[in-house]
C-alpha cells in the first residue's frame, strides 16, 4: 500500500535518528518539550486527540495487521509529515521489546491539575486533558503526565484524614 512517505531513513548515522534516540532521556524530553509515542493503540489516541503531532515514523517490516494503514491515513488527512524507516533504524529508536512499526514524535503540552477533592473516601482528581476528556470519567483514576506511556492507577477505598 502507498503510504506516501515524505523521506525515507536507513542511516543509523542520520542526524533526525540520532534527535529522536536523544529523546529516550528525560532532560531532552523537557528542554525540547517534545516525546514519543510508540505503538497502534497510543498512535491512535494521539491522532485522535488535539495534540500538536509533528512527524509519523513507520516501518512496514514489523507492522501487525492491516488496521496500521488506516492509522496512517489518519495522520495523512491531518497533513502530518510520515517518515518510512528501515528495520534497524526503527528498532534503534523503539523503546519495545516486539515494535509494531508505528512511532510518532509529538509536542508535548504543561498539564495542570484543576480541582482536587482528597476528602472525601475516595479520591477525586479532575485533569484538564482534552484527550481525555470524554474518554475517562475522572472519578478515582489518577493520570501521569509527561510519561511516554500514560500510567493509570486506579484508587480504591482510599481514605484520608481531615
Amino acid at each position: 500500500m502507498n503510504t506516501s512517505a515524505n523521506k525515507s531513513i536507513t542511516s543509523l548515522n542520520n542526524p533526525e535518528l540520532k534527535f529522536l534516540i536523544s529523546l529516550s532521556k528525560n532532560k531532552i524530553r523537557k528542554t525540547e518539550k517534545k516525546s514519543l509515542a510508540e505503538g497502534y493503540r497510543e498512535n491512535n489516541l494521539l491522532v485522535s486527540s488535539n495534540y500538536e503531532i509533528d512527524t509519523l515514523y513507520i516501518c512496514e517490516e514489523l507492522f501487525v495487521g492491516d488496521n496500521n494503514y488506516s492509522l496512517i491515513n489518519a495522520f495523512n488527512k491531518k497533513n502530518i509529515r510520515i517518515v518510512t524507516l528501515s528495520k534497524k533504524v526503527f528498532e534503534a529508536i523503539s523503546y519495545r521489546d516486539k515494535p509494531d512499526g508505528i512511532l510518532s514524535l509529538f509536542i508535548q503540552k504543561n498539564l495542570t491539575v484543576i480541582e482536587t477533592d482528597i476528602k472525601s473516601t475516595n479520591c477525586n482528581l479532575f485533569f484538564n486533558w482534552p484527550m481525555y476528556s470524554s474518554f475517562f470519567n475522572a472519578t478515582r483514576i489518577a493520570i501521569i503526565p509527561n510519561w511516554t506511556t500514560f500510567l493509570f492507577l486506579w484508587i480504591n477505598s482510599i481514605s484520608f484524614n481531615g
